[in-house]
């Protein structure tokens, strides 16, 4: 068993998830449980060993494409993240992949609805807050999208292009000075921003 307290970067999380000698049989929030396929708890990991989830976060990119490529193994990680999800109270990660699945298939109130579970389960879910706002943008509501936007930065400070998300915001509502200001502090922090670069032009361009 090993600590999920922090995700991103644990090395150990990883390599078992790498190591075909492994199957990962249960995670939340809290920890990862691996059990060896071979020997007294092949059994075990026969049953409830995960085949498409893993306990570290190197894969999770991987694990996007899929989804955008192949429907059937997409169909399979939601079902074991529902079934994570079930696990344990402790859900928050899984709630929030299922999220970014549902973000893609456009299928908006399954995003709110993972989203808001997973903020109770723990307020600072990385870019909940974002995603909310993301969604409140694409259906009209630009100034709730700019509460969304500083919670977000309340809680996890200024992430890569959440000032992008922010000018997005203030263009919507009709305030070109303040997305002028947004973009070119979203190019500050991150000068390779092509979407930032771009608006910005077209704002200043008029």
């Amino acid at each position: 068993m090993l600590s999920r307290r922090e995700l991103r970067g644990n090395a150990g999380l990883d390599a078992l998830d790498a190591d075909s000698a492994f199957a990962l049989v249960f995670l939340d929030d809290v920890a990862a449980l691996y059990v060896r396929r071979s020997g007294p708890l092949r059994p075990l990991a026969q049953q409830f060993g995960y085949r498409r989830l893993p306990g570290g976060s190197s894969r999770f990119a991987s694990l996007q494409a899929m989804c955008a490529s192949d429907s059937l193994g997409c169909s399979e990680l939601v079902g074991e993240l529902e079934r994570a999800t079930a696990a344990s109270p402790h859900n928050a990660q899984t709630r929030s992949l299922l999220a970014n699945v549902a973000m893609m298939k456009g299928d908006y109130w399954r995003v709110r609805d993972q989203l808001t579970l997973a903020l109770a389960a723990d307020p600072n879910v990385l870019r909940a807050h974002e995603r909310l706002g993301m969604i409140d943008l694409e259906e009209g509501r630009p100034r709730e999208a700019l509460a969304e936007f500083g919670a977000e930065r309340r809680r996890n400070g200024s992430l890569p292009g959440l000032d992008l998300r922010v000018g997005q915001a203030y263009r919507r509502l009709g305030d070109r000075q303040s997305a002028e200001r947004s973009y070119r502090r979203e190019l500050d922090r991150n000068p390779g921003n092509q979407e930032a670069s771009d608006s910005l032009v077209a704002i200043t361009s008029r």
